[in-house]
This record gives C-alpha cells, structure tokens and sequence, in this order.
C-alpha cells in the first residue's frame, strides 16, 4: 500500500494507493468516503480512473453517474435525450425547460390540473378524457374544448360550437362621422364589434359598413338628441323590407334599434338584410 500526503486539499491529510483504487483518509485516519477505482499514477498524477465512488450512495463509472439524493450544480449540459428513471416531477426543480421533443403530462384533475402555475395549485389546464382539454380556476372547471372541438364556458358538456351557460355580453363600439353639406356621414366598422350605438346630433346617412363578414348580426341604437327632428339615408348594402328604408322616429331623445344580418358579400353583391325598432321605450 502506499500513502500519499496531500497538500491543497481541505480536510483529508492523506491518501492510499492499492492495486488500481486510490482511498481517502481524513485527519483522524478514518476514511474520508471518497474512491478512486481504476487509477493510472504517472509522474504528473493520476492520468485515467474508471470510477469515483463518494460513500456508498454516489458512483461516477463507465456507464454514468449513480445519485441517491440530490445533484446541485450551476448548470446541465446535454440534450437529455438519454436521460431515463425521472420518476415524479419532484425530481427535477428547473427555472425553465426548453423541449424541442414531445412533452407527455399526467391528465390531472380539476382540483390538480397536471399543468398549474408555482403557488396556485388548483388553477390550470387539465385532460379530464380522450380529446379533451379543460381550463380550471380555484379548483373549479372554467371552459372545456371537447373531442368534437365544441367550446363551452361554464359547462362540462358543451353541445354547440360556443356554449355559454350563463350570461354574456358583447362590447357596444362607436361609429366615426364625416362632415358634408348639410348632411353627414356615420361610418360603423364592423370589424371592431357587432353592436353600437349612435346619437344624431344632425341629419346623416349610415354609411355601408367596413370589415364585416357575412353571417355578422347585430344592432345599432339610433338615439336623437335633444332637438330631435334628425333624419337618416342608408348607403346601398342596406337592404329594408320592399326596398324601402323606415321612416325613424323624430321625437327628442327618441330611441329606434336597428337589427341587422350580412347576409352575402362580394361580386355579386352585398346584401345586410336590416329592419328597425321603432319608438323603443316611448
């Protein structure tokens, strides 16, 4: 056996060398847990080894590094693409990972989405069956898309293309104007919403509409003003019944909603099939 004192290593004062294993001994002459297996000493140091073993629970060998417990290091490098026996999640603590693969999750529950932010548990997205992704808030399914792609909001069993079980609201957009003489333009952009709501503070003529898309419906409040007397022209994509459009209401503050439905759209024509409320709440 031979004995080798070391110099710049804290804490172990001397070291053994038998056959091809290198021992490391502490100051009270017990060993220090640390192993080298398969040493090459040559006259600069060690030149190879084929394994380092810390105690009994961590081996470095030909085949990898062997850990019970936890590994802490500055980084990993490598495409993971070997890597095997990651049991649970808890195994591995990371500030981000970057997959360029397929990543597989647990389904999860409503209580415990498998996909969930740090601290909030309970909220997240989860796979409650085959084809099916769900969205669950305070441990409460939010929204589901299931397997036939039906969206449903507040429902688990959603049995149209968007089922809202509950109420809903939809955003009331305003119009732009022009000025011209004597008579104004009021333009609706119905790329930006599908109901508004106008006040006429002058005579106009309700432009035909921007960005729309056939199958859009909605309605426009046309509110007179405190004169009253206002009157409205329609541009030619609004289509009343027997061509005609109404006559609105003149009374001061008076309140008419018009109903409208894009019907079709593009060379062979533009058609919003539009009626009018009239009077409403006078």
């Amino acid at each position: 056996m031979t004995v080798i004192r070391p110099n710049a290593i804290s804490g172990i004062t001397s070291l053994t060398a038998q056959g091809d294993v290198i021992n490391f001994f502490k100051s009270d002459g017990t060993l220090s847990g640390l192993e080298i297996g398969g040493a090459r000493i040559n006259a600069t140091g060690i030149s190879t080894f084929t394994s380092i073993k810390v105690g009994t629970a961590q081996t470095l060998d030909a085949s990898g590094i062997n850990v019970t417990g936890v590994i802490t290091a500055t980084s990993f490098k490598g495409d993971g693409s070997t890597l095997t026996g990651v049991a649970a999640t808890s195994n591995v603590s990371t500030n981000a990972i970057v997959n360029s693969g397929v990543t597989t999750v647990s389904a999860g529950t409503t209580a415990a989405p498998s996909i969930s932010p740090t601290g909030d548990s309970n909220t997240g997205i989860f796979f409650p069956s085959a084809d099916t992704i769900a969205f669950g808030e305070g441990g409460a399914e939010a929204l589901r898309i299931d397997s036939s792609g039906r969206l449903g909001i507040g429902t688990n069993n959603p049995t149209a293309k968007l089922h809202v079980f509950g109420n809903a609201a939809g955003f009331i957009g305003t119009a732009s104007t022009t000025s011209g003489s004597g008579i104004s333009t009021v333009n609706f952009d119905f790329g930006s919403a599908n109901n508004f709501s106008f006040t006429l503070t002058g005579n106009y003529t309700v432009a035909n509409p921007i960005n729309f898309v056939v199958g859009q419906s909605g309605f426009i409040s046309l509110l007179q003003d405190g004169t009253g007397s206002r009157t409205v022209s329609f541009g030619p994509f609004w289509d009343f019944a027997n061509s005609t459009a109404p006559t609105l209401t003149t009374t001061a503050n008076g309140v008419d909603v018009l109903a409208y439905y894009v019907r079709t759209s593009g060379a062979g024509g533009t058609s919003i099939v539009s009626d009018v409320i009239l009077g409403v709440g006078t």
